[in-house]
């Protein structure tokens, strides 16, 4: 266990926890509970070394109780896999860790249980986050609903809308990571070929391009013209000085900021487009540089309506933790 101390808790009478499970690493944020979450200690464990995840929130538990005096009934967790009976349980995507609700209520003394998926507690996370949180590529004034997109192991896309009751932004899931990728030249009608050929499929949708994997999509169609002796793993790839590598990021973020300027005009994103995940938020000198930008802002009919769009990177890689914090403090109807 890899324990992380963030914020005194002496000023604090309230607590929960913030759950990020993902296929390596499962992450438990202690909060405390002000108009934001307040991030007190955060713990890190190998998912691979899970077993059953109510031991682990028993062991966090047991630590802010016996160090600190202070501990929790109310936790939300987010997973990397798809949710099943109206919320009450979840398995992990890639691996076999199971979480169920009424088996965290069972064995531990959490009472207040909510699960999310792994996107839609990134798109929670975007109302308590501070200004140091984001990079910002395109500031305005205007205020509306949102748009995220993040690309990671898979694209996930989601929309926030303002709930006038409540107050605050509710997520709106999709499944718009599986949009049917579009070529716009001769390149990219080529690389579209290749990647239905790899992969035995008919149609290519814009996951196959903006994911980890896509990364390796892309840098395997290059690399059949250009040769490179860099292995053909996402990380390298988007380290890598390598002309091959180069030219591979850059259709990255050129189909990324086509992807963003969609999601954009899907919903009139007057709000801002946020784009998540660790991808992103590792390779910031891909929006550094002129090329997001102009191609987010390309557009023969709409161009004007984009330049009034905010754009940010979310850069906190704790968002997952601080969205699921929010759900456990402000959105009782996601509990079970």
């Amino acid at each position: 266990m890899d324990i992380t101390n963030h914020n005194s808790h002496a000023k604090h009478k309230t607590f929960v926890l913030g759950v990020d499970v993902s296929a390596t690493h499962t992450t438990i944020g202690f909060f405390g509970v002000q108009q934001k979450p307040v991030l007190i200690f955060k713990f890190r464990y190998p998912t691979k070394e899970i077993k059953k995840i109510e031991d682990f929130l028993n062991e966090v538990l047991q630590y802010t109780q016996t160090h600190y005096g202070i501990t929790t009934d109310t936790v939300c967790l987010g997973i990397a896999g798809p949710l099943e009976n109206n919320r009450t349980s979840a398995k992990l995507s890639n691996g076999k860790l199971t979480i169920s609700v009424s088996s965290i209520k069972k064995n531990t003394p959490l009472k207040h249980v909510s699960l999310m998926n792994d996107f839609e507690i990134i798109g929670y996370s975007i109302e308590v986050l501070d200004k140091k949180d984001l990079l910002t590529l395109a500031k305005q004034k205007q205020k509306g609903s949102m748009a995220i997109i993040g690309p990671g192991s898979g694209l996930g896309k989601a929309w926030l809308v303002l709930n006038k009751q409540t107050g605050h932004f509710e997520v709106l899931p999709s499944e718009g990571g599986h949009e049917l990728f579009g070529a716009q030249n001769d390149e990219e009608k080529q690389l579209l070929e290749f990647i239905k050929e790899k992969h035995k499929i008919k149609q290519v949708d814009y996951e196959k391009v903006l994911s980890g994997p896509g990364i390796a999509n892309i840098f395997q169609f290059l690399r059949t013209k250009t040769p490179s002796n860099i292995a053909d793993d996402p990380i390298m790839i988007s380290q890598s000085k390598d002309p091959v590598c180069r030219r591979t990021m850059e259709l990255f973020t050129i189909f990324l900021a086509r992807a963003c300027q969609s999601a954009a005009l899907n919903i009139l994103a007057y709000g801002g487009v946020y784009i998540g995940g660790g991808i992103a938020a590792k390779n910031l000198n891909l929006f550094k540089s002129s090329v997001f930008m102009k191609t987010f802002l390309d557009n023969p009919v709409h161009q004007k309506l984009l330049k009034e769009i905010p754009v940010y990177v979310i850069t906190n890689y704790d968002c997952s933790l601080y969205g699921a914090a929010n759900v456990a403090i402000h959105f009782s109807e996601f509990r079970r």
